[in-house]
């Protein structure tokens, strides 16, 4: 079993802080940044 998603499936997740646990919402977009290997995303409003 992979521990991985695929970007479709992103949008089905909720975004969770992890400082406070304060749940922040469903990804709504989603950039790559190839060279750093980071994935960041904006919450669907």
């Amino acid at each position: 079993m992979a521990d991985g998603c695929r970007l479709a499936e992103l949008r089905c997740r909720e975004v969770i802080n992890l400082c406070d646990g304060c749940r922040m919402g469903y990804v709504g977009d989603v950039e790559i940044d190839i060279k750093i290997g980071r994935a960041s995303c904006r919450e669907r409003v």
